[in-house]
């Protein structure tokens, strides 16, 4: 089981349209990708996945999941390995799914250096962002000099999956049992996955309601945090290419001190995309990244986007 994924995966039980996290998206929270601004990368095309992508297709893949956090794959999905599952999924959800493709970014800093940051859009929303969380950390005198980056740099999808929601029914005794799955499109005789199942679900759990999700719909993801390293630059000749320059948002009273680019760097995926344990930093972080930093940083985004606009 490859380390990497193991830090990196990210479970969406309810399934997300691909429209919505496709590769080189970036978000301020990768748990609820549809918030905090994101940035939706343009589609890339036949040539651009041949460049910059690998694909591996996906067979006979289940997954169950807890609201509790328990998460089990198996099928076609035993390689992939995850980290946690998103809190939009409040029920106990069993996914299964015939068939479906893993699709990851080869080298994920060059394609931020030349495909990313070549888009306008793209560089745009960095600048913004970057300016933005150096001029609420100097007004505020936080720690954290951002907020997390995320930049989403593999999928996972399933074609036409089978969602079905599991309560708990009695955990007074142990051992495992063929869980009476509801089987509205006989997905259980078309997989044969009950033997895999019996190892993972216990006599605690059993089904209820079945539904199929058409289509393909993204049910992991694969985040890499963005190292931000704010300066200034020697000279404007040596550009390096993943240097960002600031939007300027900031007023005569608000000094920023010598900062007025960025460098963006992915951070290795042996990294987890999490604090990485230190529970002081962890509770920190939130402290200072509450819901009133929030509300001023997509204020302040607002006002960035109606000067673009105006």
């Amino acid at each position: 089981m490859a380390s990497a994924e193991q830090s990196t995966y990210f479970l969406y039980g309810d399934g997300i349209d691909p429209s919505v996290l496709n590769l080189g998206a970036m978000v301020l929270d990768f748990k609820s990708p549809k918030q905090r601004e994101p940035y939706r990368h343009p589609q890339l095309d036949t040539q651009e996945l041949r460049t910059w992508t690998v694909e591996d297709a996906i067979a006979d893949a289940w997954m169950f999941h807890t609201n509790g956090g328990g998460i089990h794959v198996g099928g076609g999905l035993t390689n992939l390995a995850r980290l946690d599952v998103a809190p939009s999924s409040s029920q106990n959800v069993l996914i299964v799914g015939k068939e479906g493709s893993k699709i990851e970014i080869r080298e994920p800093q060059r394609f931020l250096n030349e495909v990313i940051l070549k888009a306008f859009s793209g560089r745009l929303w960095l600048s913004s962002i970057l300016a933005i969380s150096l001029k609420l950390r100097i007004q505020r005198k936080l720690t954290f000099q951002n907020p997390h980056i995320w930049l989403l740099t593999g999928l996972v999808l399933l074609t036409d999956a089978n969602s079905m929601s599991v309560i708990q029914h009695d955990s007074s005794y142990g051992g495992t049992v063929n869980v009476p799955l509801p089987d509205p499109s006989g997905v259980t005789a078309l997989l044969q996955l009950m033997p895999q199942l019996r190892g993972t679900v216990t006599s605690s759990w059993q089904a209820g309601s079945g539904m199929r999700r058409p289509g393909n719909k993204v049910y992991a993801a694969q985040w890499q945090r963005l190292d931000v390293k704010y300066s200034s630059p020697a000279d404007d000749k040596n550009v390096l290419p993943n240097q960002v320059n600031l939007l300027n948002i900031f007023s005569a009273r608000t000094s920023r001190g010598d900062s007025n680019v960025a460098e963006v760097s992915v951070v290795d995926t042996k990294t987890a995309p999490a604090l990485v344990g230190d529970k002081s930093a962890d509770e920190t972080y939130k402290a200072e990244f509450d819901d009133d930093y929030w509300r001023r940083f997509l204020q302040e985004f607002e006002n960035v986007k109606e000067d673009a606009e105006g």
